[in-house]
């Protein structure tokens, strides 16, 4: 049986959507775990940078995610397209900036359990 733990918020799947989802409910407050099935995070926000690239980075996570790139490359302009491995370590920063307790990659879902509300009450994982 493995270790028992809680929290007001799990994401699963550290795409840009989840990174965003996981981040918001950190800066709201809330205790927050972060699974991805992967060895990395990011998706297509690391691999390429596709979904940030096509809506731009005017506002919001989007534009904090850029200017944590730029700061890697010593410029001033949002940088909506980094190196993989950039686009990684800002990734990191904005989860931890926001107070995510848990960042788990290589990780599967091997269950879930609704409570008497109908809302997920618990979860397996097996990383």
């Amino acid at each position: 049986a493995g270790a028992d733990y809680s929290y007001d918020v799990v994401v699963y799947g550290a795409t840009p959507a989840g990174i965003a989802a996981a981040t918001a409910a950190g800066h709201l407050g809330m205790s927050v775990a972060l699974y991805e099935s992967l060895p990395m995070m990011g998706g297509m926000g690391a691999a390429g940078n596709l979904a940030m690239h096509d809506a731009g980075a005017g506002s919001g996570l989007a534009k904090n995610f850029s200017m944590l790139n730029a700061a890697h490359y010593n410029v001033n302009r949002p940088v909506a397209q980094p190196e993989s491995f950039v686009a990684n370590a800002s990734f990191y920063k904005m989860l931890h900036g926001a107070g995510v307790q848990k960042i788990a990659l290589n990780c599967r879902l091997t269950s879930a359990a609704a409570g008497s509300d109908g809302r997920v009450a618990s979860i397996s994982v097996l990383c």
